[in-house]
């Protein structure tokens, strides 16, 4: 199971930690198995009325329905499939996801998630602010709504599909009706918010730039210090990068201040704390019934530094990493970064390197020995004429600069 940690009689699989850091753990190991015999546990645990538990394995706790940690029902299994192109994932899946959305929109039928929040964490353990929870819990609402739909038109279940797609617009317009200020404001004010509003589309589009003003400007004026919990710690590179601000995702990623993952680094941190405040200088250790120092939930960053730093992804609407995508975010103190990634299909790797007004990229792509029989790749034309039938197309090559200088020129090696 996906333990919280190693060290401490808890050594639960709660939900909230595994959902946030899967995208991490697929790019740091091929998980597809692990969390596909997690997710019949997560199934088999889900309770009568479809309310999914907090910790699975169900054996300790009678907590369930909560924000965010609920939502693991619909995030894990989509994500398992975007990265491994297996449908069978989500055909065992799509009952559970269809029943833990049911069960949130029946105790909470105008669509803000106020009812039946079980424990309700928040954005657990973020770093001296309070995210609105009716904000947190209504975007996993609209997200899970908006899984479930695409899950159901996956598996050819049009009418699923339409349901849950209107269901996902009803609700990203008690968003926007409920949280979202005329000056683009979001309720509470805090970065979590902001972030969560961006990433899943429920900010109007013309109140899109000044969401990501205040975004900004909260960065700003805590000296490009990060607030985030659980909940949107791993979407602070994502968001910022994908709407021009890879300046303020690089300077969290240098910071050695409090709060950071460079502060605990500094102290001689070799894993990612549970908590931010684990140990600082004003205060010591954090609170002994729970401060673990092996924890990986705020250590969702890592997916950014394959896919934003490095560079290394897929096309939009690929699944499987049939369309792979290179496209290298240079930035911050960075002078080379360099990755690779073995998809199901072969390894696909990056890198480039920074040196006076020349930035080298270095990319490639190598099939895998013979193609997962369970995720065979769809043959594509590029023109009228016959193409040779290939395992996986050549990554498209899509570098891009951070601020880039206007004198600076691009030179790609031959080899």
């Amino acid at each position: 199971m996906p333990t919280d940690c190693p060290q401490r009689d808890e050594r639960l699989g709660w939900t909230a930690d595994a959902q946030v850091f899967l995208p991490t753990a697929c790019y740091n190991a091929d998980v597809a198995a692990f969390f596909t015999g997690w997710l019949a546990d997560l199934r088999c645990a889900q309770t009568a009325e479809g309310a999914v538990l907090d910790v699975v394995p169900h054996v300790m706790t009678e907590r369930h329905g909560t924000p965010g940690w609920g939502d693991a029902a619909t995030i894990v299994p989509w994500h398992l499939y975007r990265v491994y192109g297996d449908e069978r994932v989500l055909r065992d899946s799509l009952p559970s996801m269809r029943r833990w959305v049911d069960h949130v929109e029946r105790h909470n039928p105008d669509l803000v998630w106020r009812d039946r929040v079980g424990s309700h964490y928040g954005d657990w353990l973020q770093a001296g602010v309070r995210t609105s929870r009716d904000v947190l819990a209504t975007a996993f609402f609209a997200l899970s709504a908006d899984l479930t739909a695409k899950a159901a038109a996956v598996l050819g279940d049009h009418v699923a599909s339409e349901r849950y797609a209107a269901l996902r617009s009803r609700i990203g317009e008690a968003f926007a009706r409920g949280f979202v200020s005329p000056d683009g404001r979001i309720t509470g004010d805090t970065q979590t918010g902001y972030l969560l509003a961006l990433a899943h589309g429920l900010v109007p589009e013309p109140l899109v730039p000044a969401a990501v003003g205040r975004l900004v400007a909260d960065l700003e004026r805590r000296g490009r210090r990060l607030t985030t919990g659980f909940a949107g710690v791993g979407l602070l590179g994502p968001v910022l990068s994908a709407h021009g601000h890879a300046d303020l995702a690089y300077a969290l990623l240098h910071d050695d201040r409090y709060p950071s993952w460079g502060y605990s680094i500094k102290r001689g941190a070799t894993t990612i704390w549970e908590r931010w405040d684990g140990w600082t200088e004003e205060s010591g250790f954090g609170p002994v019934a729970m401060n673990s120092f092996n924890h990986y939930a705020l250590g969702s960053v890592g997916a950014w530094l394959y896919s934003g730093v490095a560079g290394l992804g897929q096309e939009e609407g690929s699944v499987g990493f049939r369309r792979p995508l290179v496209r290298p975010l240079p930035g911050g103190t960075l002078t080379w970064a360099g990755a690779s990634y073995d998809t199901p299909l072969g390894r696909l790797s990056s890198r480039w390197e920074a040196d006076g007004g020349t930035l080298r990229l270095r990319s490639g792509s190598r099939p895998a020995p013979s193609p997962p029989s369970t995720s065979r790749p769809r043959t594509r034309r590029r023109s009228a004429s016959p193409a040779p039938r290939s395992p996986r197309r050549p990554p498209i090559i899509h570098p891009r600069l951070h601020r880039q200088p206007p004198a600076r020129r691009w030179s790609r090696p031959s080899a």
